[in-house]
């Protein structure tokens, strides 16, 4: 429902934009996803909180050992999901691949990647921390 109340204010305001906006939940519900994805792990099996890499793959920028190039972004968007959310909200000419867009952008989409397809579109991560 919180969902769905945060997609229509998106729709009517704009409000969406700014992660700060976002229901403090939600906006901790996305943190703790982009740490799990794009952050760095603990030898216990965690995850460092506030480790997110926003800006992963970007060029120039250095991925972690274990991590891959093939997804972009904190939240590890692959490059077709991100063409198709984003240039359906109309950002991605300017945000051409996710580790172009500042966190907030790249929550907004991933809001709509999560209304499209569920919590599965993170099927590790979602279940690792909790929204599945």
């Amino acid at each position: 429902m919180t969902l769905i109340l945060l997609l229509i204010l998106y729709g009517l305001t704009g409000l969406a934009d700014h992660v700060a906006e976002l229901e403090p939940e939600l906006a901790d519900h996305w943190q703790r996803l982009a740490d799990c994805e794009s952050g760095d792990w603990l030898e216990e099996g965690g995850h460092e909180p506030g480790s997110a890499r926003w800006d992963w793959a970007a060029p120039g920028t250095e991925v972690p050992p274990w991590g891959t190039t093939i997804h972009h972004g904190g939240l590890q968007f692959h490059p077709d999901t991100w063409d198709w959310v984003a240039g359906d909200l109309g950002l991605l000419e300017q945000y051409p691949h996710a580790y172009n867009a500042p966190p907030e952008v790249q929550v907004e989409v991933a809001t709509e990647v999560q209304a499209r397809q569920g919590w599965g579109a993170w099927p590790v991560c979602s279940e690792r921390v909790g929204l599945q």
